[in-house]
């Protein structure tokens, strides 16, 4: 019966152990499953993180295009602008030019007008000054006249 009473013994020492097992077991499967809902909350907030970089990135690069876009528009207006002001001194600088070349023209012309009048005025100055020797001349003069005027037409 001692044999007997040994191996109850032996058997309760057995299950006891084993029941100590069962809950060292069960407690590392609870701290276990503790740790992974913590490791799986860590998670969703490092995703809910990620999203929220992710949407901000994305507004940010939005933000950046429309401006862009806009930069851009505004950019070309300015250059269709600075085109449109070139063009338009380009066909002043043309009309100035053809001004110009008038211009000299005229001035060529009235300088040519002018000799011609000078020219013109130096011959009557000739003249009245003939005119005038001749009212005034006497009679004594009048051989030294003929004498000038036949110098004057063999010159």
């Amino acid at each position: 019966m001692a044999e007997i009473q040994a191996e109850l013994d032996k058997q309760k020492q057995l299950a006891e152990a084993q029941a100590k097992s069962v809950i060292k077991a069960e407690q590392e499967a609870q701290e276990l499953k503790l740790k992974m809902k913590e490791e799986a909350s860590k998670r969703q907030d490092v995703a809910v993180d990620a999203e929220q970089q992710k949407q901000n990135i994305q507004h940010e690069l939005h933000h950046l295009k429309s401006l862009s876009e806009q930069e851009i528009k505004s950019k070309s207006q300015q250059l269709e602008h600075a085109l449109v002001s070139h063009t338009k001194i380009e066909e002043e600088i043309h009309t100035i030019r053809i001004q110009l070349e008038m211009t000299i023209k005229q001035k060529k012309t009235a300088e040519s007008e002018l000799q011609q009048l000078r020219d013109k005025a130096a011959e009557a100055e000739k003249l009245r000054k003939a005119a005038q020797e001749d009212a005034e001349g006497s009679a004594s003069r009048w051989p030294k006249k003929l004498r000038k005027r036949k110098m004057q037409k063999t010159s």
